[in-house]
């Protein structure tokens, strides 16, 4: 799981990207691209260079609490907080075959 803001002083984007890159060479079971704060838009964008260096390393590329995102990305997962997951099965919208969800107590485990 990502987190930008760690790069903020280091570099900013280009030294996430760079990391990144590091990281998925490693060949990750996955990579959740994790960046909650962004809105939609500009996570499609940060989110397109980073399912790029996954392809390159074979490494599959998991959106984050963007469904919209994911579904033109064709990302390989999606991971929602719980709340969010109660909504959108609320509204019967269809969820990925590849989907995991926050669960913080054995409640949400069961739930979800």
């Amino acid at each position: 799981m990502t987190n930008r803001h760690l790069f903020d002083e280091a570099g900013g984007q280009p030294a996430f990207l760079a990391r990144l890159e590091q990281v998925a060479a490693a060949h990750l079971a996955a990579l959740i691209l994790r960046e909650k704060d962004m809105e939609e838009g500009d996570y499609e964008v940060l989110a397109r260079e980073v399912q790029i260096l996954c392809r390159r390393h074979q490494v599959p590329f998991i959106a984050h609490t963007f469904a919209g995102a994911a579904k033109r990305l064709h990302a390989d997962g999606l991971h929602l907080p719980l709340p969010l997951l109660r909504t959108m099965r609320q509204e019967g919208r269809a969820l990925p075959g590849r989907l995991g969800t926050s669960c913080h107590s054995l409640e949400d485990v069961r739930e979800a």
